[in-house]
Protein backbone atom coordinates (compact mmCIF):
# COMPACT_ATOMS: atom_id res chain seq x y z
CA UNK A 1 0.00 0.00 0.00
CA UNK A 2 2.84 2.35 0.87
CA UNK A 3 4.49 1.64 -2.49
CA UNK A 4 1.30 2.45 -4.35
CA UNK A 5 0.95 5.74 -2.49
CA UNK A 6 4.56 6.60 -3.32
CA UNK A 7 3.98 5.99 -7.01
CA UNK A 8 0.75 7.99 -6.82
CA UNK A 9 2.75 11.01 -5.63
CA UNK A 10 6.05 10.59 -7.48
CA UNK A 11 4.70 9.88 -10.98
CA UNK A 12 2.39 12.94 -11.13
CA UNK A 13 5.21 15.09 -9.69
CA UNK A 14 7.68 13.91 -12.34
CA UNK A 15 5.06 14.38 -15.05
CA UNK A 16 4.38 17.92 -13.86
CA UNK A 17 8.09 18.80 -13.82
CA UNK A 18 8.63 17.39 -17.32
CA UNK A 19 5.57 19.26 -18.59
CA UNK A 20 6.85 22.48 -17.02
CA UNK A 21 10.27 22.07 -18.64
CA UNK A 22 8.72 21.25 -22.02
CA UNK A 23 6.38 24.26 -21.97
CA UNK A 24 9.14 26.65 -20.91
CA UNK A 25 11.45 25.35 -23.64
CA UNK A 26 8.71 25.67 -26.25
CA UNK A 27 7.83 29.22 -25.11
CA UNK A 28 11.51 30.22 -25.29
CA UNK A 29 11.70 29.11 -28.92
CA UNK A 30 8.22 30.21 -29.98
CA UNK A 31 6.78 32.90 -27.66
CA UNK A 32 2.99 32.98 -27.52
CA UNK A 33 0.14 34.61 -25.63
CA UNK A 34 -0.71 31.65 -23.38
CA UNK A 35 2.25 31.79 -20.99
CA UNK A 36 3.64 34.65 -18.87
CA UNK A 37 6.53 36.37 -20.57
CA UNK A 38 7.93 39.86 -20.08
CA UNK A 39 9.72 40.07 -23.43
CA UNK A 40 8.51 42.30 -26.21
CA UNK A 41 8.07 39.34 -28.58
CA UNK A 42 5.34 37.46 -26.75
CA UNK A 43 2.41 39.16 -28.45
CA UNK A 44 4.22 40.31 -31.59
CA UNK A 45 2.33 39.49 -34.75
CA UNK A 46 3.40 36.56 -36.87
CA UNK A 47 5.32 37.98 -39.86
CA UNK A 48 3.27 38.05 -43.08
CA UNK A 49 0.12 36.84 -41.32
CA UNK A 50 -3.13 38.73 -41.71
CA UNK A 51 -4.80 41.31 -39.51
CA UNK A 52 -8.23 41.32 -41.13
CA UNK A 53 -7.52 41.88 -44.84
CA UNK A 54 -4.10 43.46 -44.30
CA UNK A 55 -0.88 41.44 -44.40
CA UNK A 56 1.38 42.61 -41.59
CA UNK A 57 5.04 43.18 -42.39
CA UNK A 58 8.08 40.93 -42.07
CA UNK A 59 8.85 42.31 -38.59
CA UNK A 60 5.45 41.32 -37.19
CA UNK A 61 4.12 44.89 -37.03
CA UNK A 62 0.72 46.00 -38.26
CA UNK A 63 2.22 48.26 -40.90
CA UNK A 64 3.74 48.28 -44.36
CA UNK A 65 7.40 47.50 -44.96
CA UNK A 66 9.89 50.30 -44.32
CA UNK A 67 13.55 50.08 -45.32
CA UNK A 68 16.03 50.92 -42.59
CA UNK A 69 17.64 53.53 -44.83
CA UNK A 70 15.59 56.70 -44.62
CA UNK A 71 14.78 58.28 -48.00
CA UNK A 72 16.11 61.80 -48.54
CA UNK A 73 13.73 64.54 -47.48
CA UNK A 74 11.68 62.19 -45.27
CA UNK A 75 10.67 62.95 -41.70
CA UNK A 76 10.45 59.60 -39.93
CA UNK A 77 8.46 58.83 -36.78
CA UNK A 78 8.81 55.63 -34.72
CA UNK A 79 5.71 54.94 -32.64
CA UNK A 80 6.00 52.68 -29.56
CA UNK A 81 3.07 51.33 -27.59
CA UNK A 82 0.85 48.35 -26.92
CA UNK A 83 -2.42 47.10 -28.40
CA UNK A 84 -3.71 50.66 -28.81
CA UNK A 85 -1.09 51.09 -31.54
CA UNK A 86 -1.35 47.62 -33.04
CA UNK A 87 -5.08 48.24 -33.27
CA UNK A 88 -8.28 46.23 -33.15
CA UNK A 89 -9.44 47.93 -36.35
CA UNK A 90 -8.14 47.28 -39.88
CA UNK A 91 -4.84 48.86 -40.91
CA UNK A 92 -6.47 51.56 -43.01
CA UNK A 93 -8.51 52.73 -40.00
CA UNK A 94 -5.63 52.71 -37.51
CA UNK A 95 -5.05 56.21 -36.11
CA UNK A 96 -1.35 56.12 -37.03
CA UNK A 97 -2.20 55.24 -40.62
CA UNK A 98 -4.66 58.14 -40.71
CA UNK A 99 -2.11 60.45 -39.08
CA UNK A 100 0.50 59.65 -41.71
CA UNK A 101 -2.03 60.16 -44.50
CA UNK A 102 -3.24 63.51 -43.17
CA UNK A 103 0.23 64.94 -42.51
CA UNK A 104 1.67 64.06 -45.88
CA UNK A 105 1.31 66.65 -48.61
CA UNK A 106 2.98 67.87 -51.75
CA UNK A 107 5.96 69.29 -49.89
CA UNK A 108 5.90 67.02 -46.87
CA UNK A 109 7.03 63.42 -46.72
CA UNK A 110 6.37 61.73 -43.37
CA UNK A 111 6.64 58.07 -42.44
CA UNK A 112 4.95 56.94 -39.22
CA UNK A 113 6.26 53.48 -38.35
CA UNK A 114 3.82 51.57 -36.16
CA UNK A 115 5.85 49.34 -33.82
CA UNK A 116 2.96 48.61 -31.47
CA UNK A 117 2.93 45.19 -29.81
CA UNK A 118 -0.02 44.13 -27.63
CA UNK A 119 0.47 43.57 -23.90
CA UNK A 120 3.77 45.44 -23.66
CA UNK A 121 4.82 48.23 -21.31
CA UNK A 122 7.58 50.89 -20.96
CA UNK A 123 10.29 48.30 -20.29
CA UNK A 124 9.49 46.54 -23.55
CA UNK A 125 9.15 49.85 -25.41
CA UNK A 126 12.71 50.70 -24.39
CA UNK A 127 14.03 47.28 -25.41
CA UNK A 128 12.23 47.45 -28.74
CA UNK A 129 13.64 50.90 -29.46
CA UNK A 130 17.19 49.79 -28.63
CA UNK A 131 17.01 46.52 -30.56
CA UNK A 132 15.05 47.68 -33.61
CA UNK A 133 13.61 51.18 -33.54
CA UNK A 134 16.81 53.21 -33.67
CA UNK A 135 17.87 51.34 -36.80
CA UNK A 136 15.16 53.28 -38.68
CA UNK A 137 16.97 56.57 -37.88
CA UNK A 138 13.84 58.28 -36.51
CA UNK A 139 13.44 62.04 -36.29
CA UNK A 140 10.72 61.65 -33.66
CA UNK A 141 10.01 58.87 -31.16
CA UNK A 142 6.43 58.71 -29.94
CA UNK A 143 5.79 56.76 -26.73
CA UNK A 144 2.14 55.94 -26.07
CA UNK A 145 1.34 55.24 -22.42
CA UNK A 146 -1.86 53.52 -21.31
CA UNK A 147 -2.23 54.06 -17.58
CA UNK A 148 -4.62 51.11 -17.32
CA UNK A 149 -1.91 48.46 -17.63
CA UNK A 150 1.42 50.04 -18.56
CA UNK A 151 2.35 50.29 -14.89
CA UNK A 152 1.34 46.84 -13.77
CA UNK A 153 3.91 44.67 -12.00
CA UNK A 154 5.03 41.99 -14.48
CA UNK A 155 4.28 38.40 -13.61
CA UNK A 156 7.30 36.37 -12.57
CA UNK A 157 8.04 32.80 -11.58
CA UNK A 158 4.58 31.53 -12.45
CA UNK A 159 4.20 27.90 -13.42
CA UNK A 160 3.71 27.57 -17.16
CA UNK A 161 1.76 24.36 -16.64
CA UNK A 162 -0.66 25.99 -14.21
CA UNK A 163 -0.90 29.10 -16.39
CA UNK A 164 -1.75 26.92 -19.38
CA UNK A 165 -4.44 25.15 -17.37
CA UNK A 166 -5.88 28.52 -16.35
CA UNK A 167 -5.97 29.53 -20.00
CA UNK A 168 -7.87 26.39 -20.97
CA UNK A 169 -10.39 26.64 -18.15
CA UNK A 170 -10.97 30.40 -18.13
CA UNK A 171 -9.99 32.26 -21.27
CA UNK A 172 -11.27 29.97 -24.01
CA UNK A 173 -14.88 29.78 -22.75
CA UNK A 174 -14.98 33.56 -22.24
CA UNK A 175 -13.34 34.71 -25.47
CA UNK A 176 -15.77 35.35 -28.29
CA UNK A 177 -13.41 36.92 -30.82
CA UNK A 178 -10.47 35.84 -32.95
CA UNK A 179 -7.49 34.70 -30.88
CA UNK A 180 -4.95 34.83 -33.72
CA UNK A 181 -4.52 37.03 -36.76
CA UNK A 182 -6.39 35.80 -39.79
CA UNK A 183 -7.82 37.11 -43.01
CA UNK A 184 -11.29 38.15 -41.95
CA UNK A 185 -13.80 40.95 -42.28
CA UNK A 186 -13.95 43.61 -39.57
CA UNK A 187 -17.32 44.10 -37.92
CA UNK A 188 -17.53 47.15 -35.68
CA UNK A 189 -20.66 45.79 -34.00
CA UNK A 190 -19.06 42.53 -32.86
CA UNK A 191 -17.78 42.17 -29.30
CA UNK A 192 -14.31 40.84 -28.56
CA UNK A 193 -15.14 39.70 -25.02
CA UNK A 194 -18.38 38.70 -23.43
CA UNK A 195 -19.88 41.53 -21.42
CA UNK A 196 -19.33 39.89 -18.02
CA UNK A 197 -15.66 39.26 -18.82
CA UNK A 198 -15.19 42.81 -20.12
CA UNK A 199 -16.65 44.25 -16.92
CA UNK A 200 -14.40 41.98 -14.83
CA UNK A 201 -11.34 43.30 -16.69
CA UNK A 202 -12.42 46.88 -16.07
CA UNK A 203 -12.93 46.18 -12.35
CA UNK A 204 -9.37 44.85 -12.17
CA UNK A 205 -7.97 47.97 -13.85
CA UNK A 206 -9.98 50.52 -11.87
CA UNK A 207 -7.96 49.57 -8.79
CA UNK A 208 -5.29 52.05 -9.88
CA UNK A 209 -7.71 54.82 -8.88
CA UNK A 210 -8.03 53.49 -5.33
CA UNK A 211 -6.46 56.07 -2.94
CA UNK A 212 -5.33 53.15 -0.76
CA UNK A 213 -3.35 51.62 -3.61
CA UNK A 214 0.02 52.28 -2.00
CA UNK A 215 2.18 50.43 -4.51
CA UNK A 216 0.96 52.40 -7.53
CA UNK A 217 3.45 55.30 -7.07
CA UNK A 218 6.25 52.74 -7.14
CA UNK A 219 4.86 51.26 -10.34
CA UNK A 220 4.68 54.71 -11.91
CA UNK A 221 8.27 55.45 -10.92
CA UNK A 222 9.47 52.12 -12.27
CA UNK A 223 7.67 52.58 -15.59
CA UNK A 224 8.78 56.17 -16.02
CA UNK A 225 12.38 55.09 -15.53
CA UNK A 226 12.20 53.40 -18.92
CA UNK A 227 10.45 56.38 -20.47
CA UNK A 228 13.35 58.53 -19.26
CA UNK A 229 15.79 56.05 -20.81
CA UNK A 230 13.93 56.41 -24.10
CA UNK A 231 14.16 60.20 -23.83
CA UNK A 232 17.91 59.92 -23.21
CA UNK A 233 18.30 57.70 -26.28
CA UNK A 234 16.36 60.28 -28.28
CA UNK A 235 18.71 63.03 -27.13
CA UNK A 236 21.85 61.07 -27.97
CA UNK A 237 20.51 59.96 -31.35
CA UNK A 238 19.31 63.44 -32.35
CA UNK A 239 15.69 62.32 -32.30
CA UNK A 240 12.87 63.95 -30.37
CA UNK A 241 10.39 62.26 -28.05
CA UNK A 242 6.71 62.89 -27.79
Amino acid sequence: MKGIMTYAVVIPAITFVLLEITLRAYAAVSPGFVFPDNRENQWRGKPHSYHYDFQINSQGFNDVEYPYEKPDGTYRVVALGDSFLYGVVPYQNNFLTLLEKQINGRETRVQVINMGIPDTAPRQYHALLVNEGLAYDPDLIMVHIFIGNDFQIPEKNRSYALYGLKFLLRLIPEYSGVVVNKNSTYDDTSATLREERYLAVQREKVGILDPDNRDFPERIERGMTYVEKIAELARTSSSRTG
